[in-house]
């Protein structure tokens, strides 16, 4: 699976895995400027009742994508009860 093929899917399945949300593709991605050491940067739009039990599915949702490898919650966004900062690795997936 290439990386554009990984980006498409991630925002696919995280699209399908809550009503009424939203997923797509940020950064150089989106912005066709990607190079080898780009990352993956999507956003997520879910309705705000639900980014608790979203955030909670997250890692399910995109092991059926590609088994993940780890799920970091970045500090900046611990107090919010809308927004979540997640940083995600597949397994297998090198990061550059």
């Amino acid at each position: 699976m290439t990386r554009a093929q990984l980006a498409d899917a991630v925002a696919t399945a995280l699209a399908a895995a809550c009503p009424s949300s939203v997923a797509r593709l940020r950064g150089s991605l989106a912005a066709g400027t990607a190079d080898a050491f780009s990352d993956i940067d999507v956003e997520w739009l879910v309705p705000d009742r639900l980014v608790p039990a979203c955030v909670a599915d997250v890692r399910a949702v995109l092991d059926r994508v590609r088994p993940v490898a780890a799920v970091r919650t970045s500090p900046d966004f611990f107090h919010s009860a809308q927004r979540r900062l997640l940083f995600v690795r597949f397994a297998g997936v090198p990061l550059f």
